[in-house]
C-alpha cells in the first residue's frame, strides 16, 4: 500500500479518476466471481441432495430385500408409482431432520468423509472381486487394470487425511453405530450371508 500512495498522490486528476474505476471493476469482478462460485455451490449441493433423496431409498430397499434391514418395511413398493414409498419417506425425514439441526459446515464435512469413504470400498471391492472372481463377466472394465482402483483409494484416503480428527471421530462413530445394526440384526437375517454359509 505504500508503494502505491505516492503514485496516487502525485497524479492528475484524470488519473485518479480512472484508477478508481479500476479499483471499482476489480471489486466487480470479485462480487462476480463469488456470484459464480455461490450458484456452483448451491447446483452442486442440490444435485447431491436429489441423487442421494432419489439413491438411498433404493440402497435400504436393496439392503430390505437381503434382510439386513426388516422386509416388511423396508421392500414396499408402491401399486401406483413404483417406488420403494416408505423408505423414500424415511429419507426424507431424516434428511430434514439433519438439516434442520445441524450446522450446514458439519453436514458437509460428514457428506464429504462419508462419501470418500464409500468410494475407497468400492474400489477396495474391484480389486477383491478381480482376485477372488477373476472369470465373472463384466459389463464394465475399470481402464489400466488395477492402478485405476489403486489410484482411487490412494487419492480418496489423501482426501479424507486433510480433513480433521473430528471428522475421523464422527466417521468412527457411525462405522460403529452400521457395525451394532448389522451384528445385532442384519447378520442373522441377511439371505445373501446364508446362501454363502450353504
Amino acid at each position: 500500500m505504500r508503494c502505491v500512495r505516492p503514485l496516487r498522490q502525485s497524479a492528475s486528476p484524470v488519473e485518479r479518476r480512472t484508477m478508481a474505476r479500476s479499483s471499482t471493476s476489480d471489486i466487480g469482478s470479485i462480487q462476480g466471481a463469488r456470484l459464480l462460485v455461490s450458484i456452483g455451490a448451491i447446483t452442486g449441493i442440490t444435485s447431491v441432495l436429489l441423487v442421494m433423496m432419489c439413491g438411498q431409498p433404493r440402497v435400504f430397499l436393496a439392503m430390505a430385500r437381503d434382510g439386513l434391514l426388516p422386509r416388511s418395511f423396508f421392500s414396499d413398493i408402491h401399486p401406483v408409482f413404483q417406488t420403494p414409498w416408505k423408505s423414500t419417506i424415511v429419507t426424507g425425514l431424516i434428511v430434514a431432520m439433519g438439516g434442520s439441526l445441524l450446522p450446514l459446515d458439519l453436514l458437509a464435512e460428514l457428506t464429504n468423509i462419508g462419501t470418500l469413504f464409500a468410494f475407497v470400498v468400492v474400489c477396495a471391492a474391484v480389486l477383491v472381486l478381480r482376485v477372488t472372481h477373476p472369470d465373472t463377466p463384466r459389463g464394465y472394465k475399470a481402464p489400466f487394470g488395477l492402478a485405476t482402483p489403486v489410484l482411487g483409494i490412494a487419492l480418496c484416503l489423501l482426501l479424507m487425511f486433510s480433513l480433521g480428527w473430528e471428522n475421523w471421530l464422527r466417521l468412527f462413530i457411525w462405522l460403529g453405530i452400521g457395525l451394532v445394526i448389522y451384528f445385532g440384526y442384519g447378520v442373522r437375517h441377511s439371505r445373501l450371508r446364508q446362501g454363502q454359509a450353504q
